[in-house]
């Protein structure tokens, strides 16, 4: 039972990761960032650490 808990709850992390940094990638795409600019991967890295955080945040309820 305890398995089963943990492997949603890594699902559940890893959503959440990936639903923020798909967001960042909307992001990247409305402000016509260049790929390779410091800008870009501050926003990627910045709204996987957000996400991360935010699984925090949410596993702790």
């Amino acid at each position: 039972m305890a398995d089963e808990r943990s492997r949603q709850m890594s699902a559940f992390k890893w959503g959440i990761v990936l639903v923020s940094l798909g967001l960042a990638f909307g992001l990247i795409d409305v402000l016509n960032l260049d790929s390779n600019a410091p800008g870009t991967w501050g926003l990627l890295f910045g709204f996987a650490g957000a996400g991360m955080l935010g699984f925090h945040v949410l596993s702790k309820r």
